[in-house]
C-alpha cells in the first residue's frame, strides 16, 4: 500500500472505531507507548493499555496480554519492536482481531506480508498521533 492509502485507511478507522488497545503501553510519559494512550483517551477514544510489566498506564488498568482485553479492541496499535510486532500480528489473527496499526520502526516486510496473507487490515509506517491530527482537522 502507498502512504496515501495508508493514511486514508487510518482516517477511516479513526472515524469508525472507538475501542483501541495499545500494546507496549508504558507509564513513562516520554515514550510513545504513553503518548498514544494519553492522546487517544483525551480525544474521546476507549483505550486499553497492554503490557505485562505495568499495573496501569495513564490511570487505566493495564492488561497483560491482548487476550485479556474485554470487549476485544476494534483496532490494535503496537508500539513495540518488529520482533514483538510479529507476535502481536499472530495474536491478532488467533484472536480474530481484524485491524493492526504498526507505527514507524515497529514493522518489517515479513509482518506486512503475514498480516495481508492472514486477512488483517493493516496500517504501518504511519504515526497514530499524526493521523489523529489530520483527522481532527478534517472534522472541523
Amino acid at each position: 500500500m502507498e502512504g496515501k492509502e495508508l493514511l486514508s485507511r487510518a482516517l477511516q478507522w479513526l472515524g469508525s472505531y472507538k475501542d483501541f488497545a495499545v500494546v507496549g503501553a508504558t507509564p513513562n510519559s516520554e515514550k510513545y507507548g504513553f503518548k498514544y494512550v494519553q492522546t487517544y483517551v483525551d480525544a474521546g477514544y476507549q483505550v486499553t493499555p497492554v503490557n505485562p510489566k505495568y499495573p496501569e498506564v495513564y490511570g487505566l488498568p493495564c492488561k497483560k496480554e491482548l487476550k485479556d482485553v474485554s470487549p476485544p479492541p476494534q483496532v490494535v496499535i503496537a508500539i513495540v519492536s518488529p520482533k514483538i510486532s510479529a507476535k502481536v500480528a499472530q495474536e491478532c489473527v488467533r484472536l480474530g482481531l481484524n485491524r493492526l496499526w504498526l507505527p514507524p520502526e515497529t514493522w518489517n516486510d515479513e509482518i506486512v506480508s503475514y498480516s495481508e496473507e492472514n486477512g488483517l487490515e493493516l496500517v504501518y509506517n504511519l504515526c497514530p498521533l499524526l493521523a489523529l491530527q489530520y483527522f481532527k482537522k478534517g472534522e472541523n
